[in-house]
């Protein structure tokens, strides 16, 4: 397989042979040997005439196409460019948190201080109001049927019933 390296050195060197190949062409005029052979002969008056015709035929006007455009007033259009107005402004979505990965065990009264019994599969949280647990949650309020919960990283609320998890 040709890695891209060798692909642009061997696209490099046959550039670079065809710019050699043609600067070294002999620099002949570009006429068929038929018609070099017909031009150096007198042409007799009917073969003038078809020669007149032919050339009159086949005689293309050294205009580029973007002038020919001008001159024919041809529109250019951008086939991919859309033609709708733009639309709104698209609004980014507020980011949500991820649904609350606890479920309620039950409250502990310690020291005066209510405290809840949080579980997260094996893993077993006792908080107090206002503590962090959990990596990213904090204990915000401790109501009589439920708690509520802070992602801290988005500060957006969240109840957690307390017969369960939500």
């Amino acid at each position: 397989m040709i890695t891209p390296a060798h692909r642009r050195l061997l696209l490099g060197a046959a550039f670079v042979a065809a710019l050699i190949s043609a600067a070294l062409a002999p620099s002949e005029d570009a006429t068929p040997p038929s018609k070099r052979a017909a031009k150096s002969q007198p042409p007799s008056g009917a073969a003038q005439q078809s020669q007149r015709m032919a050339a009159r035929e086949f005689e293309m006007p050294q205009v580029s196409n973007y002038q020919r455009s001008l001159e024919k007033r041809v529109v250019v259009v951008n086939l991919f460019e859309s033609r709708l107005p733009p639309g709104p402004a698209p609004v980014a979505a507020k980011p949500e948190p991820p649904k609350l990965p606890f479920s309620y065990a039950g409250r502990i009264e310690e020291s005066g201080q209510l405290k809840v019994v949080l579980v997260q599969g094996d893993q077993m949280y006792i908080v107090a109001k206002g503590e962090p647990f959990g990596g990213s949650y904090r204990l915000d309020e401790v109501g009589s049927n439920e708690i509520v919960v802070v992602y801290v990283p988005l500060g957006a609320r969240q109840s957690l019933p307390m017969g369960g998890s939500r």
